[in-house]
């Protein structure tokens, strides 16, 4: 792994020394891990079962790394995260506004799940931020997610935290010649500086070439903001790079898995049809008649009798559903079982237990990945000359479904305890608090939502003035009923 105590340009003997563990290149080891999870991922596995002439292929795929996968994003982002700078505003200010149409150029939620997936494959994600190309019409800086395969980053070998430089690697073959190039992202503490070199193929050191690298091209980056943002997909407290989805025991898990499907899918080739036998007999003995393809047999001592399986394969089954669930749990990934029925009187707070260990996993991507979109939006707002203190909050939306109705009872029982504020709680259903607000004074002056007047004009005095009750005579008989044994000066 590539600790360092400071910058030294490609083909430097200390560089290379660095790089190079047990004579393997540490990107290159990085690498060739992050093809094999996703050709895994891809359905590209091993199998286990020969094939013969003329019968069918009866080896079985079982993706479970793409299970892992898909469900591990779509939890993550089940829509584009909202992005608030003022949280106690309810109205989606300017800079609000410039930063969700940021985004949205950029690829909004589709480049939202793209960081995901890679980051579950590989363990890291790499965002370069780059100024608005004006040649190509755009209007916002760009966000670029890099390939892991051709990032590497070196870091400081006293503090794990401190990112020296990360450099960019890519080659271009043009008639049959093959150029490589480099792009180091260099960290002084208070800048950022950009060098780009070329493998010339020169030998000689010199001002400008080190081990066959040139310097071609250097661009300055005037703030500490930086113009790669590095996040991990999971933590990884022993190393700079962070963890993947998945570990190589778990592909191997996979293959086990994939191993006794197969078996089982051939055994049932073989043996799911029981099979007729006839003893005491010859096959020239047996004559087919016309009546049902029925057999006709001369040897009165013959028997024909189905032969069928005694096992129902339950132990292989068995196995099957243990090593799946046992490949889920170590990944925390939860795949219902059962139809939506199951849930129809569960509360919210039932079906969050049982999403429990996603959730878990959840908060922890959430974190990683709500930071380093949080740096993307500070640095590109840097570049569109916005300052250095645009901050957002990266807001999520919730995966799982809520009962509405259990929401609105709890939203109603707080505001009986006068423990929240209307606003508060419109906020907290989605809603525009100063639009609605704006729209129920308007639904006042409403006439027909207005409610209707009391009997008798909606007064209970009389047309004179006199503030002495009327009485409502009915068949000359007054309403007040004296009750036996009272006085009255009606």
């Amino acid at each position: 792994m590539p600790p360092i105590d400071k910058y030294y340009p490609p083909g430097s003997p200390e560089r290379v020394r660095v790089t190079t563990t047990s004579g393997n290149d540490d990107l290159a080891l990085r690498s060739r891990w992050y093809d094999q999870v996703r050709s895994y991922y891809d359905g590209d596995m091993k199998t286990f079962l020969d094939q013969k002439e003329d019968e069918p292929d009866d080896n079985v795929i079982i993706n479970k790394v793409k299970q892992v996968v898909d469900r591990t994003v779509a939890f993550l982002f089940p829509a584009f995260p909202e992005l608030e700078l003022n949280p106690d505003i309810s109205d989606k200010t300017p800079d609000e506004q410039w930063l969700e149409d940021l985004w949205n150029e950029n690829g909004g939620i589709a480049l939202a799940q793209d960081m995901a997936y890679v980051g579950s494959l590989s363990g890291d994600v790499y965002m370069r931020i780059m100024p608005a190309d004006a040649s190509q019409g755009d209007e916002f800086p760009q966000i670029l997610l890099l390939d892991p395969k051709t990032v590497q980053t070196f870091w400081s070998a006293s503090n794990l935290k401190r990112t020296l430089w990360h450099e960019v690697s890519w080659s271009i073959t043009l008639n049959n010649v093959t150029k490589s190039y480099i792009l180091d992202f260099i960290n002084d503490g208070t800048s950022w500086r950009i060098w780009q070199y070329e493998n010339s193929g020169a030998t000689a050191i010199t001002s400008n070439t080190v081990g066959g690298w040139e310097l071609t091209e250097k661009t300055n980056w005037p703030t500490t903001l930086p113009p790669i943002v590095h996040w991990k997909h999971l933590p990884n407290p022993r190393n700079f790079y962070g963890n993947a989805e998945f570990t190589r025991s778990q592909l191997g898990l996979n293959d086990k898995i994939n191993l006794i499907g197969s078996e089982n899918n051939r055994i049932n080739r073989y043996h799911a049809s029981p099979k007729t036998v006839a003893t005491g007999t010859s096959a020239s003995e047996i004559e087919e008649t016309a009546i049902d393809e029925m057999w006709a047999i001369e040897a009165p001592e013959a028997k024909v009798y189905n032969l069928e399986m005694q096992s129902d394969m339950q132990a292989s089954i068995n196995q099957f559903n243990m090593l799946s669930q046992e490949f889920l749990a170590e990944s925390r990934v939860v795949i219902l079982q059962g139809t939506v029925k199951d849930f129809q009187r569960v509360t919210n707070a039932g079906v969050r237990t049982v999403f429990i260990d996603m959730l878990s996993k959840n908060s922890i991507l959430r974190w990683n990945y709500g930071k380093g979109m949080q740096m993307v939006s500070r640095t590109a707002a840097w570049l569109a000359k916005k300052g250095t203190d645009v901050k957002p909050t990266i807001v999520f939306a919730d995966p799982l479904p809520t009962d509405q109705t259990e929401t609105a009872n709890v939203a109603a029982l707080e505001r009986q305890m006068n423990i929240v504020s209307r606003q508060t709680l419109s906020v907290k259903r989605g809603y525009d608090w100063t639009e609605e607000k704006a729209k129920m004074a308007e639904e006042a002056n409403l006439e027909f939502l207005k409610p209707p007047a009391p009997a008798g004009g909606g007064n209970n005095t009389n047309p004179s003035g006199s503030n002495k009750p009327q009485s409502s005579p009915t068949n000359g008989a007054s309403r007040l009923q004296k009750e036996p044994g009272s006085t009255s000066n009606a």
